[in-house]
């Protein structure tokens, strides 16, 4: 037998009450898109965009929580750049009879396990060129003649990275050695 799906019925001329802006703000800093928030609060999308359109309160609600979720991402991003420990939890219970006819369930036994996330290189290398206001840069520079190819790499390339490299330039120049020199920025 095929269940029947409930339409969500929209107020037709939903009044506005500033008891809205925090639940805008929370909604959208969790993820939350204008269509999500219109539906949960029973209204069109268009509506809140007129709210957000009339009301100041509302689109500082949304600009803040454009803020908070990136925030929120940048730091979880910081977090795995630079590695971190963690544990995990495993717990085992057991039904036991409880003396009036049930059961209880009772720990049996508990295990922590101590683990490490490890550093990502390259996403600490992201971090630091696209958020430290130039102080840090990674430039990979190319310039190809006619029989000669002269590479200058600042930061750092992962192995992947060079062998696709090396790949185009066997397919630009015809010689079967290429020249090339890495150079090394501290």
């Amino acid at each position: 037998m095929a269940t029947k799906t409930k339409k969500l019925k929209l107020k037709k001329g939903a009044k506005f009450s500033f008891d809205f802006i925090p639940i805008v703000e929370n909604l959208c800093s969790a993820g939350c898109s204008r269509k999500d928030v219109g539906i949960i609060l029973g209204v069109s999308t268009n509506t809140v965009n007129s709210w957000a359109h009339r009301y100041p309160q509302v689109k500082e609600a949304f600009k803040n929580a454009k803020q908070m979720a990136a925030q929120y991402l940048i730091s979880k991003g910081i977090r795995a750049a630079v590695g971190y420990e963690y544990e995990e939890v495993d717990e085992v219970y057991q039904s036991v009879p409880d003396g009036e006819g049930g059961f209880e369930e009772v720990l049996k036994t508990r295990t922590v396990h101590k683990r490490t996330q490890k550093e990502n290189p390259s996403l600490l290398q992201f971090f630091l060129t696209n958020f430290s206001d130039g102080e840090f840069t990674s430039v990979k520079k190319l310039e190809i003649t006619e029989r000669k190819a002269h590479i200058d790499l600042h930061g750092t390339l992962e192995a992947n990275d060079i062998r696709r490299l090396a790949g185009k330039l066997v397919d630009i120049v015809d010689e079967k050695t290429i020249e090339a020199e890495i150079i090394e920025v501290k």
